[in-house]
């Protein structure tokens, strides 16, 4: 996946990385498109220690934390675009309302 980031960020942290230094607002929402995928909305959120790629998380949007996906979780959902352990990367954020075809 080679996500870009189409909002004009200047010197914005790339999708799939992850950081140790907060690049961005946390909650910061921006769109990337990818060649094969096509475009999509992605969140700048807290990392969880057992984050792999992929991973579907539930957030908080009081303080950006996340929390790995279980059965009758409760808030917004996103998806890891990067393995990480406590560190600050990009979510892909899930829209259902926007996203059926």
């Amino acid at each position: 996946m080679a996500y870009k980031i189409l909002d004009g960020v200047v010197g914005s942290q790339a999708i799939a990385d992850t950081s140790t230094t907060q690049q961005h607002p946390l909650g910061t929402i921006v769109t990337a498109q990818d060649p094969t995928y096509g475009a999509g909305e992605f969140i700048y959120l807290k990392g969880l220690a057992t984050t792999a790629v992929g991973s579907w998380v539930t957030y908080n949007a009081d303080d950006w934390t996340t929390t790995l996906l279980v059965a009758d979780a409760v808030g917004p959902v996103a998806v890891a675009m990067s393995a990480n352990r406590a560190e600050l990367p990009w979510r892909r954020r899930l829209r259902p309302d926007r996203e059926r075809r």
